[in-house]
């Protein structure tokens, strides 16, 4: 038999976490461009944007616009917030 020492109580971290979208560096007002479009994309953008404001930062929003043969993506502070 292996002699592998049991513990009990350590706690299990959670799993790491990766962003299709650049989110965590975003302040109010900076956006990104996606140079393709599509209503797909568009959907999936603002539904990855609103979770993660949903979690981070309940107060923001996420805008998206096309422009050009591209999406262009907002993050902004809803009316009337004025902090983080």
């Amino acid at each position: 038999m292996s002699r592998i020492k049991v513990q009990r109580g350590v706690p299990v971290p959670p799993p790491p976490r990766q962003n299709k979208y650049p989110w965590e560096f975003m302040q109010a007002d900076d956006s990104f461009f996606l140079p393709v479009h599509s209503r797909k994309l568009q959907s999936s953008v603002l539904n990855a944007g609103n979770q993660w404001c949903a979690r981070h930062r309940s107060s923001w929003k996420v805008e998206t616009r096309r422009v050009g043969k591209g999406l262009r993506v907002w993050l902004r502070r809803r009316d009337g917030d004025r902090g983080n």
